[in-house]
C-alpha cells in the first residue's frame, strides 16, 4: 500500500501528539521518546504544544513526581525521559558521553596545572560529589563549599590567542551526572534558566 508524503506527515502530527493533543506531560514526552531539554524553556514549550498542560504540570513532573527525568545523553546534550528508560540510557548513550567528557577533563585537569593524574583525580572528586549529596541536595555553589577541590579553576591553552581560565565544579559535576550517579531536582531558576538541586 503507497503512503504519500502528506499521509506520512498527518500520522507522525498524530503519533506525536501535534494534531490531537496528548493527555499528559508524560504522555507528550513518550510521543516522541524524549524532549530536547539543553535549554531549559524547550520541555515547558513542547510539552505545552503537546499535553496543552500548564507550567505547574511540568514543573510536578520534573520535580515531584520525577516521572519525567532530565539526563545528558546523544550527542552530549540534555534530555527530558520518561523515568522508566533511565535504565536504557545509562547504558548506553549516557555510558559514551560519560566516557567521552571525563577523559576529556582528566585531560585538561592536567594541562591546567591542577594535578598530574588527572583521572586520578576525577575519581576522588566524584566520590565526594556523591557523598556529599548523601545527606541532603545541593546546588553546585554549595558543592564547592562541602568539595574544595571543585572551587578550583585551571588554565586552558596557556600563553596562545584563545587562553581561558576555567572553573572545575560544573565540567566535573556533569562528569558525575553523566552516568546518572546524581541527578537533577528541584530547579532553583525560573522555567527559563537552569540551577538545579543535586541529588541522588
Amino acid at each position: 500500500m503507497f503512503i504519500s508524503n502528506e499521509q506520512r506527515r498527518d500520522r507522525l502530527a498524530i503519533r506525536q501528539g501535534l494534531a490531537t493533543p496528548v493527555a499528559s506531560v508524560e504522555d507528550a514526552v513518550r510521543s516522541v521518546v524524549c524532549l530536547h531539554a539543553t535549554e531549559p524553556a524547550s520541555v515547558y514549550l513542547a510539552a505545552a504544544v503537546r499535553a496543552k498542560c500548564t507550567r505547574a504540570d511540568i514543573d510536578a513532573a520534573l520535580f515531584e513526581s520525577r516521572s519525567i527525568v532530565k539526563q545528558l545523553a546523544m550527542r552530549r546534550t540534555l534530555f527530558a525521559f520518561p523515568r522508566d528508560l533511565l535504565g536504557a540510557v545509562w547504558g548506553s548513550a549516557s555510558a559514551r558521553v560519560t566516557a567521552q567528557i571525563g577523559t576529556r577533563l582528566a585531560k585538561d585537569i592536567e594541562l591546567g596545572g591542577l594535578t598530574a593524574d588527572g583521572a586520578a583525580w576525577l575519581t576522588e572528586q566524584t566520590e565526594a560529589v556523591k557523598a556529599a549529596i548523601a545527606s541532603q541536595p545541593r546546588d553546585t555553589a554549595q558543592m564547592r563549599q562541602v568539595v574544595p577541590e571543585l572551587d578550583r579553576r585551571m588554565v586552558l591553552a596557556e600563553g596562545k590567542a584563545y587562553e581561558s581560565e576555567v572553573a572545575v565544579a560544573n565540567r566535573a559535576i556533569t562528569v558525575v551526572a553523566a552516568d546518572g550517579s546524581i541527578v537533577r531536582g528541584i530547579n532553583q531558576g525560573t522555567w527559563r534558566s537552569s540551577r538545579p538541586m543535586w541529588q541522588r
